[in-house]
């Protein structure tokens, strides 16, 4: 039981942690956009973290399970925004005068419509994991992840604002944990059945608690809220 106890502190520990750090961020900069679209992300984590509790919930002691209810289905839309919501974020910090490409915006719509009908439509269980209607969206996923580190990478050089530059290497960091934990190890490698998928989101918990933490402690915060407010 112990092992169970400290998981699920894990878990506790960064649902309070993210919702903490996605409420300092918008208190701050409650206007802009980007702001919005971190406090946003940090909501999605958070259905992540609890949904995941109940659907790896086989893993689980009962003393420790989640039951979300009817929040299921809107929880698992929303985790399933994050990839797409990070490449927006992406775009609006790193790619100067430019406008978001709409072709982009259809995909991403596409992409959680897929998400929905695929929840609907398609059975409950381990064989459903490589349905089209599952491994097609969570393949838009990587591509969502794909070129928001190449808005991150393709500027660098020429980005000539310090700040920035650090703000590039701290979102490379992120969206490159996140892509190998959340999307490729979760959905498309480790199959549903196996106990791999658990620690897999244990990982991403404990993850999730160091770079808020990282992001709330940091002696260079400031640098990073300019960042934010004034693009």
């Amino acid at each position: 039981m112990l092992p169970q106890l400290v998981f699920f502190s894990i878990d506790v520990i960064a649902v309070f942690s993210v919702l903490l750090f996605g409420l300092h961020v918008i208190l701050i900069s409650p206007k802009q956009q980007n702001a919005r679209l971190l406090s946003f992300i940090c909501l999605n984590t958070v259905c992540a973290i609890l949904l995941n509790r109940q659907e790896l919930g086989y893993w689980i002691s009962d003393a420790y399970r989640i039951d979300v209810g009817v929040l299921r289905f809107p929880f698992h839309i929303a985790r399933n925004l994050t990839p797409g919501l990070l490449m927006m974020l992406c775009f609006s910090l790193f790619e100067d005068n430019a406008k978001f490409p709409r072709s982009l915006i259809v995909v991403f719509a596409l992409q959680i419509v897929m998400e929905a009908l695929a929840w609907w439509l398609v059975p409950a269980g381990t064989a459903s994991q490589y349905s089209w209607l599952k491994s097609v969206p969570a393949s838009l996923e990587l591509v969502f992840v794909a070129i928001a580190l190449y808005w991150l990478v393709s500027g660098w050089q020429m980005d000539l604002v310090a700040a920035r530059r650090r703000l590039r290497l701290g979102f490379l960091i992120v969206v490159g944990a996140f892509v190998f934990i959340e999307v490729l190890l979760e959905r498309l490698v480790i199959p549903w059945s196996r106990i791999g998928n658990f620690y897999t989101h244990i990982a991403a918990s404990i993850l999730d608690i160091v770079l808020v933490n990282i992001g709330l402690l940091t002696v260079e915060r400031w640098s990073y809220w300019i960042c934010i407010s004034v693009l």
